[in-house]
């Protein structure tokens, strides 16, 4: 098992919430694990879902999603906190499209302002970002 596959798997597996559905086959890549992410008290805190490399690049994750159950309150901090150390610790890279998905347009962030954020947690790029692991 490659090092993307195990970090994929080994998130999916702490969480309770775990959301059996196979979506957004992309090119290399398997199917998307989303799952529920919760605080050390078990409370439901946002939503990610995340795929493995199954070409070449073994050692990454391509996130799809990352979205709080109430945000700007700071759980998708905790929650890409979290995903950046496990990457770090497993040695995975990260990889994602910082594009803003909302409903409610007044409620959104705009794109500049989340590809900043991504940024603060060590993304690089501009719209396709990515996150190499940091030596432990």
């Amino acid at each position: 098992m490659n090092s993307a596959r195990s970090y994929v798997l080994a998130l999916y597996a702490r969480f309770e919430g775990q959301v059996p559905v196979k979506v957004g086959i992309t090119c290399g890549f398997g199917a998307v694990y989303p799952f529920v992410f919760e605080d050390g008290k078990g409370l439901p805190m946002g939503l990610v879902g995340c795929a493995w490399n199954e070409e070449q690049a073994s050692d990454l994750v391509q996130i799809y999603h990352v979205s709080a159950f109430k945000p700007k309150q700071g759980a998708g901090t905790k929650i890409m906190r979290h995903l950046c150390a496990e990457a770090d610790r497993m040695q995975v890279k990260l990889y994602l499209q910082a594009q803003p998905q909302y409903i409610d347009v007044d409620k959104s962030i705009s794109e500049e302002k989340l590809q900043d954020w991504y940024r603060s947690f060590g993304f690089k790029g501009s719209l396709l970002l990515t996150r190499l692991p940091n030596a432990i």
